[in-house]
């Protein structure tokens, strides 16, 4: 279970950073920003570390 949510959270993680960069519309990559950061987060809390992953969302997602 904790192996399939890592390997969607990867991709989604690389494919929200690979929008970023190709995104030419700024409101688009900054959505495609919010969603990286998001499974970043979720890929703070299968490794167990639930404050870096609550800090993650508020102060990086939260400001964007």
């Amino acid at each position: 279970m904790s192996t399939v949510a890592f390997f969607v959270a990867g991709i989604g993680a690389i494919a929200g950073a690979l929008g970023v960069v190709v995104l030419r519309n700024p409101f688009y990559a900054v959505l495609s920003l919010v969603f990286h950061l998001l499974n970043l987060a979720a890929l703070f809390l299968l490794l167990r570390a639930e404050f870096v992953a609550a800090a993650q969302v508020i102060v990086y997602a939260g400001g964007v």
